[in-house]
């Protein structure tokens, strides 16, 4: 067997307390890039194992500090300070290249530094991809009205209520009014506690047990799910129903077109992409496809750890010339999840989208992933609500100026045969849409 591309999607969730050891990041590269007893080696095609090559590797980010700390840290893990002959004094070269050419003085002797790309919240094409939920007007009313048209939400926090008080007093006095300590509420409540639990150990593990922040824990899992995985509730009309599996639907629309450049260019160019983001995507994603079907429902139903991996893979079994891509009815594509990164929890291959085994076709994989996914930024702003620029919700008019230059854009190209939108579009593909590799991480 050998591995063509790897897309490996590192979702970064919103969860503070915890960022990605680069101990944690050495799991990936055993796989992928060095081989290791007791790891599966399933090796990038043409990728040094040891020397960042940044042509070859795509790094996407959400802008929070945390995360682009935590791809950083991934990065040192996978990527670990190279072995060169020298390092090249900053001073002697006035700062600049060096006298071949080939290598740049950097302030530490030896180590790699990543081409990592941060993209604004909801003011940029890109940042669809990986936030497809945040700046998502339509979305934002539809979360307002949980608290009034979600009986189950309604059940729980009818039930929970008083758990929550108990807690108030103890842990989130000071910081969350008490009228607001409530399921409504839950991850932001359980994030908080577990900052808590993380950095201030010796005073919060006093205070609460740790059963307690397993139920917050599940609480939130619960409230999450309500919020942007409840895809099939019939009290829902339709159109809320899409709008809550938005994040996972611009997920689903970037990884095939990602494999889709990588096609184009006879596996070229970049050979890995990793993606850092948030939960939201994960949750909404899982609820789309159903890795596992109904028999492993829990697994995909509860918040990823810091440091989960979703992981799409396409690769072929067939024989092939050195200097040649194999035909596409020979490309396959796995999917790949790991809640954890603890050094005991595998990574496990799940069939998703109801599909008998684990390895699909590329063409079977692409049209499902087609079918849910959201075709371009324009969409996502038809589905959004942000062709409207009298939409409320916009902060700083950003969201609404990102919507409107595409309104304008698609204005300007009538009578032509393409429109600049799609050039531009077809240029990101060019860049971002070789991976080998996405790698989804939840921080």
């Amino acid at each position: 067997m050998a591995t063509l591309c790897t897309l490996l999607t590192l979702l970064a969730s919103a969860n503070a307390a915890h960022k990605i050891g680069v101990s944690d990041r050495t799991f990936f590269r055993r796989r992928y890039l060095t081989r290791h007893e007791g790891v599966v080696y399933a090796p990038l095609v043409d990728v040094h194992p040891n020397v960042l090559d940044s042509t070859h590797i795509e790094i996407s980010s959400a802008p929070d500090g945390y995360i682009t700390a935590s791809a950083m840290a991934f990065m040192q893990g996978l990527y670990p300070p190279a072995a060169q002959e020298e390092c090249f004094n900053t001073s002697a070269h006035n700062g600049k290249y060096s006298e071949n050419q080939k290598h740049l003085s950097g302030p530490v002797c030896k180590y790699q530094y990543p081409d990592i790309k941060t993209f604004p919240t909801c003011n940029d094409r890109n940042s669809i991809a990986i936030q497809g939920h945040v700046g998502c007007n339509a979305l934002n009313d539809v979360q307002i009205d949980f608290e009034e048209e979600c009986p189950v939400a309604d059940s729980l926090n009818h039930k929970h209520k008083k758990f929550y008080h108990q807690l108030w007093d103890r842990i989130f006095a000071g910081t969350f009014p008490r009228s607001e300590t409530n399921f409504y509420n839950a991850y932001d409540l359980y994030d908080y506690a577990l900052w808590r639990w993380t950095h201030d150990p010796e005073k919060t593990r006093r205070i609460m047990t740790a059963s307690e922040l397993a139920q917050l824990r599940a609480l939130a899992s619960a409230e999450q799910v309500l919020r942007y995985a409840n895809l099939t509730d019939p009290t829902l009309d339709p159109d809320a129903l899409k709008l809550r599996g938005i994040a996972g639907r611009t997920l689903a629309s970037h990884v095939p077109r990602l494999f889709r450049a990588n096609i184009a260019s006879g596996g070229v160019h970049n050979k890995l992409n990793l993606l850092f983001t948030t939960h939201e995507p994960f949750l909404s994603f899982f609820a789309l496809t159903k890795p596992g079907g109904d028999l492993l429902r829990d697994i995909f139903s509860e918040l990823p750890y810091p440091g989960a991996t979703i992981i799409f893979e396409l690769y072929s079994n067939a024989a092939w010339q050195e200097d040649s891509f194999p035909p596409l009815n020979h490309l396959r594509v796995r999917f790949l999840y790991r809640n954890s990164t603890a050094p005991d929890v595998p990574l496990r291959l799940y069939p998703i989208f109801g599909h008998p085994l684990c390895s699909m076709s590329w063409k079977w994989f692409e049209a499902a992933m087609n079918g849910i996914g959201i075709e371009d930024a324009r969409e996502w702003c038809r589905v959004c609500g942000g062709n409207n620029p009298g939409h409320d919700g916009y902060e700083d008019g950003e969201e609404e100026c990102f919507c409107e230059a595409i309104r304008r854009e698609e204005e300007a190209k009538k009578g032509k045969k393409m429109s600049q939108l799609t050039i531009v579009l077809i240029v990101l593909v060019a860049v971002l849409g070789t991976a080998s590799l996405l790698l989804v991480l939840v921080l």
